[in-house]
């Protein structure tokens, strides 16, 4: 049974799976299903930092990031190491673009392996 959370910080389908962040009163977990009824994964959140804000997967790697520029990168979504975005700025979402690379949005950023993100600029008439 899936526990009823206090706050839903995402909800997001990735690698054949959907990823809830949730906060209870206890702490924050990643609760994963693959049929959207049955939790297959309960693992604990990053706890050095925000609560993540979202989650995105590229090249292998699972990739959280939070709202002060914290990020999270993990193989397993059960051990996450610490990065950093390069930003102290608010990061509002993280999205799989072409080849894998990850795109940030808050400050605009890209990374290709998760881990290093550097920032990009804004098409024209943005």
């Amino acid at each position: 049974m899936i526990k009823e959370a206090h706050v839903h910080m995402f909800l997001t389908y990735l690698n054949g799976g959907f990823h809830e962040m949730a906060e209870f009163y206890t702490g924050a977990a990643l609760n994963v299903t693959l049929d959207g009824s049955t939790q297959t994964l309960t693992a604990t959140a990053p706890t050095n930092g925000p609560l993540p804000r979202a989650m995105s997967f590229g090249n292998g790697r699972y990739v959280l990031v939070s709202n002060n520029g914290s990020t999270w990168y993990s193989m397993d979504e059960t051990n996450w190491t610490t990065a950093y975005s390069g930003s102290r700025d608010a990061v509002y979402g993280l999205i799989q673009g072409v080849n894998s690379n990850l795109l940030a949005v808050g400050p605009m950023m890209v990374s290709s392996d998760g881990v290093n993100f550097s920032g990009t600029n804004a098409p024209a008439n943005s």
